[in-house]
């Protein structure tokens, strides 16, 4: 039953004791009830339209805010408190645990049937969000054993698995595009051994087929695996270049001095750098320190089907015995022709086929000297 309140139906207790009411709307009022009532049911009289009409309230004087209940307490939580339909305090008897598991905190990466907590999460595990491609390779987490690969910088040739840099880059590795032979023996480029044969021979005069000593040097003969590329080259010169370093591997610059390419035969490439030696239009004279140096050919061959490459052999005034110095063995070599009155062409240091005083002189103006730059031969 709805009942509109008004200030004028002088409601009232069903003891007839009057209560004062705020009534702030058709269906809601503020009754002032007196102090001395008592928990429990309370009658409130209302007269309307000459009737008096009775609502049945429960009164918590407490204001617990405890709920009225007016079934029965077996159906109430144990231990839960409410009002029954007299207005008794009653308290609920229902065991609404029964059957439940006790949940404790997660303890270890990957548990279930935990209390997830900070240091524990819960973490959705599902491809969209977590799977092992997205774990390095070695962790677990929420039970997943990653595959992730984390990769470090590459640092040496033929390396896999690494993240390329400025000095080891990708290589495109199929026959097609290279292989061992056009790689030159002794080297490698990505991983592959190369099977390029480049022999060399220095010599000071034609005749010779090797020498020790690299005091003079007018002859180098370079032989390829290949027998084509030493045709190719010598046919046309702009495929060479030579860098020249000090003995200490300090780029001086281009040599550019007059020389001659002749195709020999069977794959040997020749470098005559002319009758006074390697630099002599530098110095004008066999016996200059200005020409002392390593000296790197570059054959640029790229164009005819090979890989570039290069290599290095240096020359060193008064070095008598190929082993990159000038000291009391060169100078005591030396020494020992002009005394015994002997010859042999590695102890001619300038190559005018007499071992004399120049020669002596030369391996004490250079003695203590050393090459200190990388050199092939």
């Amino acid at each position: 039953m709805t009942v509109a309140l008004a200030d004028s139906q002088n409601p009232r207790l069903a003891n007839s004791q009057a209560i004062a009411v705020k009534v702030d709307g058709d269906n809601h009022a503020v009754l002032d009830m007196p102090q001395d009532l008592t928990t429990g049911p309370l009658n409130l009289v209302v007269n309307q339209d000459e009737t008096s009409q009775m609502i049945s309230l429960i009164f918590d004087a407490s204001k617990s805010d405890i709920p009225i209940y007016t079934g029965d307490a077996a159906d109430v939580c144990s231990g839960r408190q409410f009002f029954d339909a007299n207005g008794v305090l009653r308290v609920g008897t229902k065991d609404c645990n029964a059957g439940a598991t006790t949940l404790s905190a997660c303890a270890e990466d990957g548990e279930t049937d935990c209390i997830a907590t900070a240091a524990f999460p819960a973490a959705q595990i599902d491809g969209s969000h977590l799977d092992e491609k997205n774990v390095k390779n070695g962790v677990t987490i929420a039970g997943i054993s990653g595959t992730l690969l984390a990769y470090s910088p590459c640092s040496g040739d033929g390396q896999e698995d690494c993240v390329t840099t400025a000095r080891y880059k990708s290589m495109d590795t199929d026959v097609s595009v290279i292989s061992a032979t056009d790689i030159r023996m002794g080297k490698t480029a990505g991983g592959i051994a190369g099977g390029l044969t480049v022999g060399t021979v220095i010599a000071a005069n034609d005749g010779l087929t090797r020498q020790v000593q690299r005091s003079f040097i007018r002859f180098v003969d370079i032989t390829f695996s290949d027998p084509s590329v030493a045709a190719i080259v010598a046919a046309d010169a702009s495929l060479v270049s030579i860098n020249w370093y000090g003995i200490d591997g300090t780029l001086v610059g281009d040599y550019t001095q007059p020389l001659t390419l002749t195709d020999r035969g069977g794959g040997t490439l020749r470098f005559d750098f002319g009758v006074n030696g390697i630099g002599d239009g530098t110095s004008g004279s066999k016996g200059s320190i200005a020409a002392n140096g390593i000296y790197q050919i570059n054959f640029s061959l790229a164009s005819n089907g090979f890989a570039d490459t290069s290599i290095r052999f240096y020359r060193l005034l008064g070095d008598t015995n190929d082993d990159g110095r000038v000291d009391a063995t060169d100078v005591n070599g030396v020494m020992a022709c002009i005394t015994d009155g002997t010859y042999d062409y590695d102890h001619d240091t300038d190559f005018n086929n007499l071992i004399n005083a120049s020669d002596r002189f030369y391996t004490l103006i250079d003695n203590g000297k050393a090459v200190t730059g990388g050199y092939d031969f």
